[in-house]
């Protein structure tokens, strides 16, 4: 199970409160390339485990949270897709690209690191995973995401999603082992 931030640009700010339950994942090529996978079988869509996103949802129901599942594109480079800006004008534009190439009608989305590697891991090994994602304000120039008042905000959602995130496991009960 992840339990991490949301790395998209410039998000929402209703979403602070919202509970990002991640549940397919996709743009994973490099690690899926060093897992010895045919690369045109490369960057498709992993799916989270249907039993830890069943929990997560009526644990959510149960406490009447704000949720939304989500896909989760796989960044591998953080702040090429998040600040293509800062790049030559012919790397600006293969990056913007890149984000179009991801964008989805059907389902919001979300950006990190992690969640697909995670899933990729669980699905070679027949495990399960899934993950929820906090919105953190990243874009602020004058304090970093877990400084000052943005420090306050995400801890007193920690607090939330914690106990929701690990409520949810237990209702599992230890049936995925």
């Amino acid at each position: 199970m992840r339990y991490g931030s949301d790395d998209v640009k410039s998000p929402v700010s209703d979403e602070k409160n919202l509970i990002k339950i991640i549940d397919e994942t996709d743009n994973l090529y490099g690690f899926e390339r060093a897992s010895g996978l045919d690369p045109s079988e490369c960057g498709k869509t992993i799916l989270a485990s249907s039993e830890i996103i069943s929990a997560l949802s009526e644990e959510a129901l149960k406490r009447n949270l704000m949720v939304e599942k989500r896909v989760c594109h796989h960044l591998e480079n953080y702040h090429a897709l998040r600040t293509p800006e800062k790049f030559s004008l012919k790397r600006r534009e293969a990056l913007e690209n890149q984000l179009k190439a991801l964008k989805r009608d059907d389902k919001k989305e979300s950006f990190d690191m992690e969640s697909a590697v995670l899933f990729r891991v669980a699905k070679d090994f027949k495990r399960h995973a899934a993950a929820v994602l906090q919105t953190v304000d990243k874009e602020n120039k004058n304090q970093g995401p877990y400084e000052g008042d943005n420090k306050a905000q995400v801890l007193e959602m920690e607090t939330v999603f914690t106990d929701y995130v690990l409520s949810a496991l237990i209702r599992l009960n230890g049936s995925l082992l």
